[in-house]
């Protein structure tokens, strides 16, 4: 269970976009949690003494406040949520899950994409889909 107990979402923001191949760079810890599902493309993300490669078809989740590198082998595509819950998780690393049904995944995220707008990170709509893919993510662990 990735958490423990189960998490509370106050807010929820979603990105999507293109990104290109390109050499290391530092990410600093952001204030939120991140899950991103990779449509395309191939990234790695270092933490610590680990590397993790995401490609196509994979899920990438980063937690709250942890610092990473990460190079863009492949360039591509993604969708992101980016969300806080009430209470805070210090034991969360970063991992990538490819899922068992990975076009699942996409259709999740274009269903929040398809409703989802600024403004809207507490709206009822928005929030039920970060909890169904967090619950389908949480499945495959």
């Amino acid at each position: 269970m990735l958490f423990a107990p189960k998490a509370i979402i106050t807010d929820v923001k979603l990105l999507q976009g293109d990104f290109q191949k390109s050499k290391s760079v530092f990410v600093p810890g952001r204030p939120y949690h991140s899950l991103s599902y990779r449509i395309a493309g191939t990234v790695t993300t270092s933490w610590q003494d680990q590397t993790l490669v995401s490609k196509q078809g994979t899920l990438t989740f980063i937690p709250k406040g942890v610092g990473y590198h990460t190079s863009i082998l492949e360039s591509g595509r993604l969708m992101v949520i980016y969300f806080n819950c009430m209470e805070e998780y210090d034991a969360l690393f970063p991992m990538v899950l490819t899922p068992k049904q990975s076009r699942t995944f996409e259709n999740h995220f274009k269903a929040l994409a398809e409703i989802y707008r600024p403004g809207m990170e507490q709206d009822y709509q928005c929030l039920a889909w970060a909890y169904h893919i967090l619950a389908d993510f949480d499945s495959q662990l």
